[in-house]
């Protein structure tokens, strides 16, 4: 039987720790053990939780973090604990998600659960919080542990979400439009495939199917937290563990590149592109191509990824102060995921999206609803329809009104003060202590 995504049973702790618990490991100590998983797939599912531990008191938690390897030099050394946390190839998950194939085999998500047990063994958490570890709503409860999921509130089964056709190999002849009834009415089944591996390793570890809507399992938690603001993407009738965090903003302590001053200070209106760490980089020819004969400075952020000979007039680097970079420029072009479309409209700044995945595809067409920005599918990126899609931006005020409403918006929804007001009040709230042996 289905069980409700905001109940989730808590199973005997399996450990082989003796059965100590947490509050025995803890000690007389006061301070709250929060362990956190950072995905890693993409810099998003790392840069949101590095972002809310960020927000927490050392002298009231005790933080410890798990992501991939290449992430820890981007942490603070001081008051996290770090490790490494093991997951599928970040390549790979991208190509399926661009091909709308399913994400996680069953076999890759029952390696997850036996990784997330052994490290919840080892940590004795007060609570997980994971961005984009589904398989936490197998492990924690195996564990004893409530967990928290981060995910944005377009994949909020309590959201109108729209119909959007992901990049498919047909999308390059027949348009998006044609198919979308067609889509409409295989999306149920769609997400009941991404849905089935999941469901499928919850039996297998004794517990109950959550739902055939991929959308409930990514929301599965004792607490789920929106990285959003409702104006951008609202929810209607979700329940009281469901929650509004902010934008979750997070930038990399690198210095600035050598060119910063000086490109900062050119007369000429400056475009700052970034296509993260998940967007389309073949891509990336056709957007120089389209920016060549404007007049314009270009500021380009790599995310340290291979993207061919950039030209010498380009300002270029691997990692760039987001938010700071984009309140510089007129303009941003991107990849339309959150990850980057929130800072950019936190500085105010208008966006020309290319999205390419379904992800992307959702947040972009919020962008569009908004007013914020444009956006042109990956498939219809040609260097013509960027240049004119990138001069609408720059040369109609509305663009930047609009995005100047959004970053009002956000700035009064903070995460740095959402986030450890809520956590309190969640960890003060909590009556019942979860069974730990």
């Amino acid at each position: 039987m289905p069980v409700s995504p905001g109940t989730i049973g808590l199973a005997p702790k399996l450990t082989a720790s003796g059965g100590k618990t947490s509050a025995a490991r803890h000690g007389a100590s006061r301070r709250k053990r929060i362990l956190f998983f950072g995905e890693g797939i993409t810099m998003t599912h790392f840069a949101r939780p590095a972002a809310l531990a960020a927000a927490l008191n050392p002298a009231e938690y005790e933080i410890h973090f798990r992501t991939p390897r290449r992430y820890h030099a981007l942490l603070p050394a001081s008051a996290i604990h770090v490790g490494d946390l093991r997951t599928i190839d970040p390549h790979g998950f991208l190509e399926a998600l661009g091909r709308g194939s399913t994400l996680y085999s069953f076999e890759a998500l029952r390696g997850y659960v036996h990784d997330d047990m052994e490290l919840i063994n080892a940590v004795q958490p007060d609570l997980v919080i994971g961005d984009f570890r589904l398989s936490l709503c197998v492990s924690a409860p195996q564990c004893g542990v409530p967990f928290a999921s981060i995910f944005n509130a377009h994949w909020s089964p309590y959201t109108s979400q729209p119909v959007v056709v992901p990049e498919l190999p047909i999308t390059r002849w027949l348009s998006p439009r044609v198919l979308r009834p067609l889509f409409a009415a295989l999306r149920p089944a769609v997400y009941a495939l991404h849905a089935k591996p999941l469901n499928d390793l919850r039996v297998a570890f004794g517990l109950g199917r959550i739902s055939s809507d991929m959308r409930k399992i990514y929301t599965a938690g004792h607490l789920v937290l929106h990285p959003d603001v409702p104006e951008f993407v609202s929810t209607h009738g979700a329940p009281e563990h469901h929650h509004y965090i902010g934008i979750c903003n997070w930038a990399p302590s690198a210095p600035k590149p050598a060119w910063w001053a000086e490109a900062m200070s050119s007369p000429r209106p400056r475009v700052f592109v970034s296509l993260g760490s998940s967007g389309a980089v073949r891509a990336l020819p056709a957007v120089l191509e389209a920016l060549a004969p404007l007049p314009i400075t270009t500021i380009l952020a790599t995310s340290g990824r291979p993207v061919g000979p950039i030209p010498p007039h380009i300002y270029a680097a691997d990692l760039l102060p987001y938010e700071e970079t984009a309140s510089q420029c007129t303009a941003v072009i991107s990849h339309g995921g959150t990850g980057g479309l929130y800072p950019t409209l936190a500085a105010g700044a208008p966006m020309l999206a290319i999205p390419s995945n379904i992800d992307n595809h959702l947040s972009s067409a919020l962008l569009e609803k908004c007013g914020a920005g444009l956006s042109v599918r990956v498939e219809n990126a040609t260097p013509q329809r960027l240049r004119a899609a990138l001069q609408r931006l720059l040369a109609e005020p509305h663009f930047k009104r609009s995005a100047e409403h959004y970053a009002a918006a956000i700035r009064a929804q903070d995460t740095r003060e959402l986030f450890p007001a809520l956590l309190n009040r969640w960890l003060t709230a909590r009556k019942t202590p979860v069974p730990r042996s």
